[in-house]
């Protein structure tokens, strides 16, 4: 069953430190998961979505040490 993490809570569950509005920038440029709303005002995010993300921030920096450059 997919668990929502709150936003307040991906520093200290994920490390994820990213303000609001950069969050938001990224989902819209499809670069972060998007929230998932279970309120007027309340979202959250689906954790297997964050740590699919994370997972590929890790392999963006193997493969940009591998190629001798940056992957952002």
């Amino acid at each position: 069953m997919p668990r929502l993490i709150a936003p307040e809570d991906l520093p200290s569950r994920k490390g994820i430190t990213l303000k609001n509005a950069q969050r938001q920038e990224l989902e819209e440029k499809g670069l972060f998961p998007a929230r998932v709303y279970y309120s007027e005002r309340k979202h959250g995010y689906i954790e297997e979505e964050i740590d699919a993300y994370i997972e590929a921030k890790i392999a963006d920096r193997a493969s940009a040490k591998r190629n001798g450059g940056c992957n952002v």
